[in-house]
């Protein structure tokens, strides 16, 4: 849970990427579909902190449905 809503947090120390908010909504897929999780996957806060070298961070949230479209199309691909 973060801020009270069931999320995925992952913690990068380096550069943001585009392939980050994917990476959390595959991560989301794959949490939401364990037994006893009614929230779909959509449904989930997806967080990433990004580190810095000085001890400060930023923290970003991804909110783009469109992440899970890539990632159900990358778990049709690996499925093949």
């Amino acid at each position: 849970m973060v801020l009270g809503r069931q999320a995925i947090f992952e913690i990068k120390s380096g550069l943001p990427t585009k392939a980050h908010p994917i990476q959390t909504a595959l991560q989301a897929i794959l949490v939401a579909g364990q037994s006893g999780n009614l929230l779909p996957a959509t449904q989930w806060a997806r967080y990433c902190e990004y580190l810095k070298p000085n001890g400060r961070y930023k923290l970003e949230e991804h909110r783009d449905r469109g992440d899970f479209d890539e990632a159900y199309e990358i778990i049709r691909k690996c499925a093949r």
